[in-house]
Order: structure tokens, then sequence, then C-alpha cells
């Protein structure tokens, strides 16, 4: 069986005191791992609202087609 290869992309990133704060609260409280599991959640999330926002102007744009 072959084996799947699997890249990952270490990135640097610059957060706000605000920001460092809360990832470092995060990962205290042993809800995450690491604050690479804190910045891939808030991805996913943000991924997720993207989503959600764009199925909803979809049904709104066809809902004015149809002169609703």
């Amino acid at each position: 069986m072959p084996m799947e290869m699997v890249i990952v992309a270490t990135r640097n990133v610059v957060l706000s005191q605000h920001q460092h704060e809360l990832v470092e609260s995060l990962v205290a409280s042993g809800q995450f791992q690491n604050a690479s599991e804190v910045l891939r959640e808030g991805l996913r999330l943000l991924e997720r609202q993207h989503a959600e926002d764009a199925a909803r102007i979809s049904a709104l744009r066809d809902a004015a087609d149809r002169g609703w």
C-alpha cells in the first residue's frame, strides 16, 4: 500500500500582544497542545465562516432572482 506524503508548511506570524496572550492562555488551559493547534483551529473557523457567508449570499441572490 503506497504511503501518502504529507507536506507541512512552516510559517512565521506576527501577533499583537493580545493575540499572543490569548494563544498562550489557550495552551496553558490545556485546550490545545501548542500554538500551532490554536492557529489551525482559528483558520478552520475562518474557513467555515467564509463558506457559510458565501452560502448565505448565494441564497439571498437566488431569492432576489425569484423576486422575493
